[in-house]
């Protein structure tokens, strides 16, 4: 959640930065899901972990993230009653959220803002899932930061295809994001909301990746 408006000074521009992340890509040529998949695609960012930086407690890292395709079917284990709230698997949208953690009110804030432009946009609201992490495994400094980590489930509306349910999402994204800047809450980022992807990233090291998200 870096600050992107951040002032230019005679000798310094933002626009002269740029990333210099490690990027692994793994896939299944015959479209087969697997676990093994994850595995990989995890040890790929692993050996990847010279491309970032570490603070000096050794445990916190300037970011390392995994894209995957939705994992439907652990979510329609984990919430409850989910499954019997939409048709298909392919039914269902998920957000992936950083919300502020210590101020109660921007969290509430920011939670309304989200059922508000999902519920105007026709999606049907199927709930929240707080995200399982295990801060004990990455840094302090990072600890003391983190977000509180939600997911947002919607219901696909009736007669719309999943490219227009793709681009639905997508857009409201984008809504969901111009709302929070015309309010003062800072901590707020969207990882991700898709029907077909989702993000799982953090401020760690890439060896901390699948012990701070039990997803993986």
């Amino acid at each position: 959640m870096n600050d992107s408006s951040r002032n230019r000074f005679p000798l310094y521009d933002p626009r002269f930065e740029h990333d210099a992340c490690g990027v692994g890509f793994v896939a299944n040529i015959s479209g087969r899901k697997s676990h093994d998949l994850i595995r990989k695609g995890i040890q790929s960012v692993c050996n990847l972990t010279h491309r970032g930086a570490v603070a000096a407690d050794t445990q916190t890292g300037d970011g390392a993230g995994l894209l995957t395709q939705l994992p439907t079917k652990l979510l329609l284990a984990d919430v409850q009653g989910l499954a019997e709230k939409i048709d298909s698997e392919k039914d269902l949208g998920v957000g992936m959220l950083f919300m502020p953690a210590a101020d109660e009110d921007a969290y509430s804030l920011c939670r309304a803002l989200v059922e508000h432009v999902i519920t105007s946009r026709g999606f049907g609201f199927l709930g929240w899932r707080r995200l399982p992490i295990d801060l004990s495994v990455i840094g302090d400094s990072a600890a003391l930061s983190a977000p509180n980590i939600q997911q947002v489930l919607v219901k696909r509306p009736r007669h719309v295809s999943s490219a227009a349910f793709e681009r639905m999402l997508f857009l409201s994204r984008k809504e969901i994001e111009k709302h929070i800047l015309k309010t003062d809450v800072k901590n707020f980022y969207v990882c991700s909301f898709s029907s077909r992807t989702i993000v799982y990233k953090g401020l760690m090291i890439a060896t901390e990746l699948d012990r701070f998200f039990p997803d993986l």
